[in-house]
């Protein structure tokens, strides 16, 4: 800085702007920084910066990076590879010019310095997403012109500054992801200009204070992830430009105020994972702009108002576990035409699936699992031709799958009907749904043969079947190519063999065919499954020898199970070369021995014979 040979003609602020710049850079191993190319040079200090670094918040913006009169404005370093602390001369240094303080996204650390607070015309102070730790300065109390306050995503701790409620200018307050312990202060209510509060995931403890209802320009309350108690303040109605709260993750109790209702312009209403019980009030249907509604893990009760079914604008509603509700679906809910992702799983809700669902013509997720619906499935479900996923595990509906699945062709990747009543016979038009990726219709009491079809989905990798079907297994399953997990629960009266096209699922993970009368032998095929981790095939009416292949399964196969089968002959020795294999059993079977299990096996259950004398017994 002293080689510049225009040294001599700067004034002395200008002198004091450069040496503080040069300190930063120093502090900050400039060295290394991604954007540093005029940094240190004999060129004025206001082109080291870069003029077209945007701010992150448009509101903020301070047009120039300096002013001929005042000095240095802007210092906007974000995601530039920054490493070590924040030097107090930047602070002292700039005092009486800088207005815009942009450091994240970098491996800032140490504390905020507490000459930070010296910077009387500071308008934002962004320094975020870094490592910095202590707690918050009091001095920053003094930044009367303090608009834009970012401090999240570090290790502050301490509790929020009761000083800082002198902030009267302060529109956007965020120390997320931090820290910070304590409650939340009642002097918040006075910062009358408060856009933006967000202090989630911190250790925050107590109740919203109620002094919240003066904050008439509030649009973001973010408080999730914390130990907040006490019950949401009806007050909360008066907030009448909020558009987000979230509020999930705490310990609030109590029951939804009514006054919710009063939020029209909300857009998204957060409150999963805390203690709220009581109904949910009729007045929540009043949210028309309401575009996500989240109350999973709660204590409702109560039936779910018919009135929900006027959030027109909705497209996400999120009820899962979210308490013990009475009475059904309401068919109201057909009506909330945007609708995208419906899950209602866990709510104890009963009756059948309403029919005026198929008007959901948005919506992609339909998730009603562990719940005591009955009845069957509605064929009007099927006009929901951009259905996704279509879950109802372990509710008592019965029957098959709708008339005109076929509708799904373009758009379903994934069906889970475990669990339940279901006891028609697998239509053949599911061969038709070419994005099928996962197929879960196990523990029902399907019937009739497992169509040939299947082996149309290419997309397939997970099919779970079970009940007391027939037929045979088709040999199209071996063209699954993406197939991971096959598993068919008896007890099923199938015929014929295992078909050896199943040698080329070279993508399979678990196979299961579990008391399905399956008879034949084992195909020597097993050996081109590398990738196997579990093979199961108990309790069928397999014949012949364990072939030799199975030595050739590789180290992935862990879990190998035979049991109640009518295999003969001896087990072979090539077992020995399946070393990561935990479980091996063979019991029930006319096996002969001599046969020592390799010690890795912590699990060998084996039974064999040569006459009447075991040979291999360890069960």
């Amino acid at each position: 800085l002293e080689g510049n040979a225009y040294l001599d003609d700067y004034p002395e602020w200008k002198r004091i702007q450069r040496y503080v710049l040069a300190v930063l850079y120093y502090s900050t191993n400039g060295d290394s920084w991604q954007r540093n190319e005029k940094w240190m040079s004999d060129e004025d200090e206001c082109l080291w910066a870069s003029a077209a670094s945007d701010p992150l918040w448009a509101s903020a913006a301070v047009n120039s990076v300096c002013n001929n009169e005042t000095g240095f404005l802007r210092l906007d370093l974000r995601a530039n590879n920054l490493v070590g602390t924040i030097p107090l001369e930047l602070g002292r240094g700039l005092s009486n010019s800088l207005e815009i303080v942009f450091l994240s996204d970098d491996e800032i650390a140490g504390t905020i310095p507490t000459e930070l607070g010296m910077l009387s015309n500071l308008v934002a102070l962004g320094i975020y997403d870094c490592q910095l730790n202590g707690t918050m300065p009091h001095e920053l109390a003094a930044l009367s012109n303090m608009k834009y306050l970012y401090l999240g995503g570090n290790a502050l701790s301490g509790t929020i500054l009761t000083e800082l409620g002198l902030l009267t200018n302060l529109v956007e307050f965020y120390i997320e992801s931090n820290f910070v312990s304590g409650t939340i202060p009642s002097f918040f209510g006075e910062l009358e200009k408060l856009g933006h509060f967000v202090v989630n995931d911190n250790v925050l403890t107590g109740a919203l204070p109620s002094e919240i209802a003066k904050l008439s320009k509030l649009e973001y309350l973010h408080c999730y992830i914390n130990e907040l108690s006490g019950v949401i303040p009806s007050e909360i109605g008066l907030l009448t430009n909020l558009l987000h709260i979230s509020l999930d993750e705490n310990e609030i109790s109590g029951s939804l105020p009514t006054e919710i209702g009063n939020l029209g312009r909300l857009d998204s209403l957060t409150l999963n994972d805390n203690a709220i019980g009581g109904s949910i009030p009729s007045e929540i249907g009043r949210l028309s702009n309401l575009v996500s509604l989240s109350m999973e893990s709660l204590l409702l009760t109560g039936m779910i108002p018919t009135e929900i079914g006027r959030l027109a604008n909705a497209q996400l509603l999120y009820m899962s576990n979210s308490g013990t509700f009475s009475g059904a679906i309401p068919t109201e809910i057909g009506q909330m035409g945007s609708l995208i992702q419906l899950w209602l799983n866990g709510c104890q809700l009963t009756g059948s699936t309403p029919s005026e669902l198929g008007r959901l013509n948005s919506i992609e997720y339909l998730i009603l699992d562990d719940n005591l619906i009955t009845g069957t499935l509605p064929s009007e479900l099927t006009q929901t031709r951009n259905l996704k996923m279509l879950a109802m595990d372990n509710n008592g509906v019965s029957g098959s799958f709708p008339d005109g699945i076929e509708n799904w062709s373009n758009s379903l990747e994934a069906i889970h009907l475990l669990s339940c009543a279901m006891n028609g016979t697998l239509p053949t038009e599911i061969g038709l749904l070419k994005e099928l990726q996962k197929v879960n219709l196990n523990n029902n009491s399907w019937m009739g043969p497992i169509p040939s079809e299947l082996g149309n989905l290419q997309k397939l990798n997970w099919i779970s079947l079970g009940g007391p079907m027939n037929g045979t297994l088709p040999t199209e399953v071996g063209r699954l190519s993406n197939l991971r997990y096959f598993w068919l629960l008896g007890p099923a009266d199938m015929q014929g063999t295992l078909p050896t096209e199943m040698g080329g699922l070279a993508q399979l993970e678990f196979l299961g065919i579990h008391t399905t009368s399956v008879t034949g032998p084992l195909f020597s095929e097993l050996g081109l499954l590398k990738k196997l981790s579990a093979l199961h095939f108990d309790r069928n009416h397999l014949t012949g020898t364990i072939p030799t292949e199975v030595g050739e399964m590789g180290r992935s196969l862990e879990n190998m199970t035979l049991f109640d089968n009518q295999l003969s002959g001896t087990i072979p020795s090539e077992v020995g070369l399946l070393t990561n294999l935990d479980m091996f059993g063979v019991h029930g079977n006319n096996l002969e021995g001599p046969f020592t299990c390799p010690k890795f096996i912590e699990q060998c259950l084996v039974s064999c014979y040569d006459g009447s004398e075991p040979q291999c017994r360890v069960l």
